[in-house]
C-alpha cells in the first residue's frame, strides 16, 4: 500500500510501541507510588500545560511535514527558521496566559505548574522533529526518541526508588522536551550541513505561516482541551483521587494514538510528494482509512485483554475499579484513528477551518454529556461520554462540515455513497 518503505514504518512503529509500553509500565509505577490523589493532581497539571503548549505547536505537525517535503535545501531552511521564530514569539503570549491562569485559580503546589510551564516555549521547537520526518529520516527520528524514552524511564524509576517529591516528576517531563529539541536540532544541522549564514527568517514566510496555522493553532487548543476535558470534569465533579483513577484509564487508550502516528507521517510524506487531486488520490486515502479501521479494531481487543491482566499487577488494589472503565473507553480507539487520518486530509487540503467548526460544536456537547454521565455513573459515565463525543466529532459531524471525507469513510467500509 502506497509503496511506502516498510523500514520507515517499522522504525516508527517500534519507537511508538516502546513509548506506549514505557508509558504504561513506568507511569503505572509512578501512579502506584504517588497514589490516586497526587497522581491525579500531576495529571491535571500536565493536561493544563498541554493546552497552552498546543497553542505554540500551532497544531501544525502535518502542515509542517507537508510543506517541508515540498521544499528543498535553502528554501526549506528559510521556511524552518521562519516557522521556529514565529512559534517562539507566539509562546510568550501563551506563557502570559498560563501565568494569569495560575494566579487566577490559586492552584495548590504552584511550583509544579511553574516547572511544567517551561514546556510551553519548548513546543516551538517540535517542528525539528517534523523536519526529520519530511526528510524521510524516520530511523534517525525513532532512534533519537528511543534515547529520550530511555532517559525518562530511568529518571522516573530513580524518582520512585529514592522517594522523591512531586516536583521531580514535573522536572523529568521538562527535560524530555529539552532533550528532544537539542537532539533533533543537532541532527538536522549536522547531517544536512546547513550553512548558518542562511539561517535567517523571512518576514513573508513568517506571516504566511502564521496565517496558515492560526486556525490550526486555535483548533489545537480546543482539541487539546477536548482530549483532556474528561480529566478536568472528573476532577471538578469527583476530586483529585478520581482524576488519578481516570488518568490511569486514559493511559491504556492514548498510546494507541502514538501507534497511529507511527504510520501517518510516512503516508503524509508520500501523499504530499504525489498528485493530491483526482480519483487516484482519493483511492489511496480510502485504502489508508480502511487499513486504520482494521488496526483500530485489533487494538480495542488488545486493550481489553491487556488491562484485565496488567491493572492488578501494575497499579495495585487502589486502581482495580478502572478495568471496566477501560473496556468501555477502548472503543474510542476507532474514531481516534479515523480522526488521525482526517488530520492529514485537512492539512493537505489546507482546509484547517473544519477542525475549529467540529470542535466548537463537539466541545460543549462533550461537556454536557460528561456532566450528566459522571453525575449518574462516575468513572463509567465518563467513559461512555468520551466514546459518544469522539464518535460525534470524528464521524457524525463530518456530515455537516466535511462531507467529502465522510464519503471516503463510508467508501472505506464498502458502502457506495454519493
Amino acid at each position: 500500500m502506497f509503496n511506502i518503505h516498510i523500514k520507515s514504518i517499522s522504525w516508527l512503529f517500534f519507537e511508538k510501541v516502546l513509548r506506549a509500553a514505557s508509558g504504561i509500565l513506568i507511569t503505572a509505577m509512578v501512579a502506584r507510588y504517588l497514589g490516586p490523589s497526587h497522581f491525579g493532581f500531576l495529571s491535571v497539571a500536565i493536561g493544563t500545560i498541554a493546552v497552552f503548549s498546543a497553542s505554540v505547536s500551532m497544531g501544525a505537525d502535518h502542515i509542517n511535514v507537508s510543506e517541508l517535503s515540498k521544499r528543498q535545501d535553502l528554501d526549506a531552511l528559510k521556511f524552518l527558521s521562519s516557522a521556529v521564530l514565529i512559534r517562539f514569539l507566539w509562546s510568550s503570549f501563551s506563557l502570559l496566559c498560563i501565568f494569569l491562569y495560575i494566579e487566577f485559580t490559586q492552584e495548590e503546589n504552584v511550583e509544579v505548574y511553574f516547572i511544567l510551564a517551561t514546556l510551553i516555549p519548548l513546543a516551538a521547537f517540535s517542528i525539528f522533529g517534523n523536519k526529520l520526518q519530511s526528510d524521510g529520516a524516520f530511523k534517525q527520528y525513532s532512534l533519537l526518541n528511543i534515547a529520550i524514552i530511555f532517559f525518562a524511564a530511568i529518571s522516573r524509576i530513580a524518582g520512585v526508588h529514592f522517594s522523591l517529591a512531586l516536583e521531580f516528576f514535573a522536572l523529568v517531563a521538562v527535560f524530555e522536551g529539552i532533550l528532544a529539541s537539542i537532539f533533533f536540532a543537532v541532527w538536522i544541522f549536522k547531517n544536512n550541513k546547513y550553512d548558518f549564514k542562511y539561517l535567517y527568517p523571512s518576514w513573508e514566510n513568517m506571516k504566511s505561516y502564521f496565517l496558515l496555522c492560526l486556525p490550526t493553532a486555535a483548533s489545537a487548543v480546543l482539541v487539546t482541551l477536548y482530549l483532556r476535558l474528561e480529566i478536568f470534569m472528573v476532577k471538578y465533579q469527583m476530586g483529585n483521587a478520581s482524576a488519578g483513577l481516570w488518568a490511569a484509564v486514559v493511559m491504556f487508550i492514548t498510546p494507541w494514538g502514538m501507534v497511529a502516528a507511527s504510520i501517518l507521517p510516512v503516508a503524509n510524506r508520500y501523499l504530499s510528494k504525489g498528485d493530491m487531486e483526482g480519483v487516484g488520490y482519493e483511492k489511496k486515502l480510502v485504502l489508508l482509512i480502511r487499513f486504520m479501521m482494521i488496526v483500530s479494531f485489533i487494538f480495542v481487543l488488545l486493550t481489553c485483554v491487556a488491562s484485565a491482566f496488567l491493572v492488578p499487577v501494575l497499579f495495585g488494589e487502589s486502581y482495580l475499579k478502572i478495568i471496566e472503565a477501560i473496556w468501555i473507553a477502548s472503543i474510542v480507539i476507532i474514531p481516534l484513528f479515523m480522526g488521525s487520518v482526517q488530520e492529514i486530509w485537512i492539512a493537505q487540503q489546507q482546509n484547517t477551518g473544519v477542525v475549529i467548526k467540529k470542535v466548537l460544536v463537539g466541545l460543549p456537547v462533550s461537556a454536557v454529556l460528561l456532566f450528566w454521565f459522571i453525575e449518574a455513573w462516575g468513572l463509567y459515565g465518563a467513559a461512555v461520554a468520551m466514546v459518544m463525543s469522539y464518535v460525534l466529532t470524528a464521524i457524525i459531524l463530518n456530515y455537516m462540515f466535511d462531507k467529502k471525507f465522510l464519503k471516503l469513510q463510508i467508501h472505506a467500509v464498502g458502502i457506495k455513497y454519493e
